[in-house]
C-alpha cells in the first residue's frame, strides 16, 4: 500500500471517530470513502480522504472535519438559510463581494 493510500485511510478512520464522539450521524459509502453525515436537519457529503464537504442540496462546501463538525453543531440556521458561502478554504456570509459569481 502507497503512503497516499495509507494516509487516506488514516483520515477515513480518524474523520469518522471524530463524527461519532461530536454525536454526529453518518453513513458510509463506497467503503467510508464518502461519508454521508447527518445533524440538526442537515446532511452533508464528505469525503473524508480529501477532506472535502458539502451541504446535499446546495452549493455550501468546504474542507475539514473539524470544521464540518463545527458547521453542523454551530451554524446549521445560517446553512438553510442560506446565509453562508464558500469562498477559498471557508464559508462566508453573502455580501462581501460586488462582482462575479459571488456576488451577494
Amino acid at each position: 500500500m502507497s503512503g497516499a493510500t495509507s494516509h487516506r485511510l488514516d483520515n477515513i478512520q480518524h474523520a469518522q471517530e471524530l463524527l461519532a464522539r461530536a454525536g454526529i450521524t453518518f453513513e458510509p459509502r463506497n467503503n467510508g470513502a464518502v461519508l454521508i453525515a447527518s445533524h440538526n436537519g442537515l446532511r452533508v457529503e464528505f469525503s473524508p480522504g480529501t477532506s472535502r464537504w458539502q451541504v446535499i442540496g446546495t452549493a455550501y462546501e468546504a474542507r475539514g472535519v473539524k470544521e464540518l463538525i463545527r458547521f453542523l453543531t454551530e451554524r446549521p440556521e445560517e446553512a438553510t438559510a442560506g446565509r453562508w458561502w464558500y469562498a477559498g478554504d471557508r464559508l462566508r456570509p453573502p455580501g462581501l463581494y460586488t462582482i462575479g459569481p459571488w456576488a451577494g
